[in-house]
């Protein structure tokens, strides 16, 4: 059977989100593995219209359409699956992400583009519909993780079961892309051969601003540490790559698995600079010597406030001074340092968000990432403004974006035009500082890194502008 898998990017500061997508990555490589032919369109990152879509569809004629969608792309995916239809395209679609698993039903009720709603991991709910249609079955009661019709109805069977042995699943068929069209976010970028990489699934942690247990859950489900070396040695030994990016929700949950992993990286001499995300109640410091003789160059850790009440809304369960710590220690053993803050979390105040700026500035990491809440469907955060019946009705999903120009909540203590001032306070505080500009300037390693910095920068600016209307 042949399968067309779409992704959806979206446009922020710095223009189309331009990662690999893993998680079509991870349908293909198991469609693939079961006997399917598989290919992966990424029309915004390749300029092709939906117009142009449609005749690539026509031409390639797959059996099944998959199209990926996180929140902000989900009018995208609409509009994509839109012109299909208009061009009397009849191939069924399948739409699935963290978006629709918040709403699968409500989905197929009102967008009858859509014949197919999977919600939860998507691997195994795509292989069983494969395998249905492949066999032009039409009842899919026994496929967990869909919503389909039947009879004018939309039916929902039950949800899927986490995937336990994650080192069951293929790596992702990276094959099906150039995957040098790729590059990883701006702050983290080197100008090297870079790659993106997912090493666990399911964050116990319960933040409030989080969807990423509606598909994931919160049981932590990690590949081993000998996968892992497997699949960093493939892409080195494939694409020649120099550069990953970890983007597991929190790449030190288990400390004695990265040492694992650290340890056979040094052992096998893989000569590799590599970028995570982890928790400052995670680390330690002789776990970050160990990362830094690995390889690890930059680890990004979300502090999101400098006011332990605000700390307490969101239930972030971080300590400020063992951020201060960690940061310390980061910086005496050469590890670049990104901490993020978000400001409108519940309870936020200008106070607090005034002492989130100091507390940034003292911090001292490389970089700071100011954002605002973006309450997403799925998230706590979510259901307690919608509950309140402070989301904004009247935008679409696209606005869904932490950096976006428009805020979808009425915060219960601060305006629109508030948030933006403070995120204007914020970067203007924290880059136009001579010492951190000198911190920042220190790091950079070439000039095609000081480019891409340039470009960052440049886009903040301009966003800082919109923010202060």
């Amino acid at each position: 059977m042949k399968i067309a898998l779409i992704n959806t990017s979206f446009r922020d500061i710095y223009g189309y989100e331009k990662m690999f997508p893993l998680g079509l990555g991870y349908i293909a490589a198991v469609l693939k593995q079961n006997g399917h032919e598989v290919s992966i369109i990424e029309p915004q990152i390749d300029n092709i219209s939906n117009d142009e879509l449609g005749g690539l569809i026509i031409e390639e004629k797959p059996d099944l359409i998959g199209i990926s969608a996180v929140t902000p792309t989900f009018p995208e995916a609409v509009k994509i699956a839109r012109a299909m239809r208009g061009r009397n395209i009849k191939t069924r679609i399948a739409i699935g992400g963290v978006h629709v698993s918040c709403f699968p039903e409500r989905i197929l009720n009102e967008y009858p583009e859509f014949d197919f709603a999977v919600f939860g991991e998507g691997e195994y709910t795509m292989l069983e519909l494969c395998n249905k249609l492949e066999e032009e079955e039409s009842d899919f009661n026994s496929v967990n993780g869909l919503c389909f019709r039947e009879n004018g109805a939309v039916l929902k069977t039950k949800p899927r079961d986490y995937i336990m042995d994650l080192d069951s699943i293929p790596m992702p068929a990276r094959d099906l892309v150039d995957l040098f069209r790729y590059r990883l976010p701006l702050h983290i970028e080197k100008g090297k051969k870079s790659a993106s990489v997912i090493t666990s699934r399911g964050c116990p942690a319960k933040c409030v601003f989080c969807s990423s247990k509606v598909t994931m859950g919160h049981q932590f489900r990690p590949h081993s540490s000998e996968y892992v070396i497997k699949e960093i040695e493939h892409l080195i030994s494939r694409y020649n790559v120099k550069h990953i990016q970890f983007v597991d929700d929190t790449f030190t949950i288990s400390s004695e698995r990265i040492k694992k992993i650290c340890e056979e990286i040094i052992r096998r001499k893989i000569d590799l600079e590599w970028h995570c995300f982890a928790r400052v109640e995670t680390v330690s410091e002789e776990l970050l010597l160990l990362m830094k003789q690995a390889g690890c160059s930059t680890i990004l850790f979300g502090i999101e406030s400098g006011d332990e009440s605000v700390l307490k809304n969101i239930k972030k369960g971080i300590n400020l001074k063992k951020a201060e710590e960690v940061h310390r220690i980061c910086r005496k053993i050469g590890i670049n340092v990104l901490s993020s803050f978000i400001f409108g979390n519940p309870g936020e105040t200008r106070e607090t968000a005034n002492k989130t700026i100091t507390f940034a500035l003292n911090l001292k990491p490389t970089f700071a990432l100011f954002y605002r809440l973006v309450p997403y469907p799925g998230s706590q955060a979510y259901e307690q403004y919608n509950r309140e019946g402070r989301m904004k009705p009247n935008l679409d999903w696209d606005s869904y974006s932490p950096k976006g120009s428009n805020i979808v909540f009425d915060h219960e203590n601060l305006s629109e035009k508030e948030l933006g001032l403070l995120l204007v306070r914020a970067y203007r505080s924290f880059y136009l500082n001579p010492v951190n500009l000198f911190r920042i300037l220190k790091s950079i390693e070439s000039v095609a890194q000081l480019k891409v910095l340039l470009i960052g920068m440049y886009s903040i600016v301009k966003q800082m502008l919109k923010w202060k209307e």
